[in-house]
């Protein structure tokens, strides 16, 4: 009778262990998703504002009126993976993990030329005026 008091007692202890590493396992597994969707999140507002930046750079700018210039500093994510500079608009692209991604638009409202980086990184970004246009460069 003893020897068989040993044995449940042993079963009673594994399947305790293997309920407390399922628990173990789905909090690992919910902090994971948690932490990715927070990296996400301050990837887009590093994105916005440095989008928010050279457009007010740029604004400035075309106030001060033919060659006034203006030198940006701003941070990109480490995904992103294209920038767009277009008539009045300027964009920046990011990859997610999923291989799905995001695109930030800014409407300036003035008229831009020129590219923004399309990798992740800080960079140096020249705001100059021609008159007409502003003109990015990096």
């Amino acid at each position: 009778m003893m020897y068989k008091k040993k044995g449940q007692l042993s079963v009673e202890l594994s399947i305790f262990l293997v309920v407390l590493l399922l628990v173990f396992i789905i909090i690992f597994s919910n902090s994971l998703s948690y932490v990715s969707a927070t990296n996400k999140q301050v990837s887009n507002y590093v994105v916005r504002d440095a989008l928010n930046d050279v457009s007010l750079a740029a604004q400035r700018v075309y106030l001060g009126g033919n060659n006034s210039q203006e030198v940006v500093r701003i941070q990109l994510p480490r995904n992103t993976d294209g920038s767009l500079v277009n008539v009045s608009v300027i964009g920046i692209f990011t990859i997610n993990t999923q291989k799905s991604g995001d695109t930030f638009l800014h409407d300036v409202g003035i008229p831009v030329s020129g590219s923004l980086p399309s990798t992740g990184g800080i960079f140096d970004i020249n705001v100059t005026s021609n008159g007409s246009t502003v003109i990015l460069t990096y």
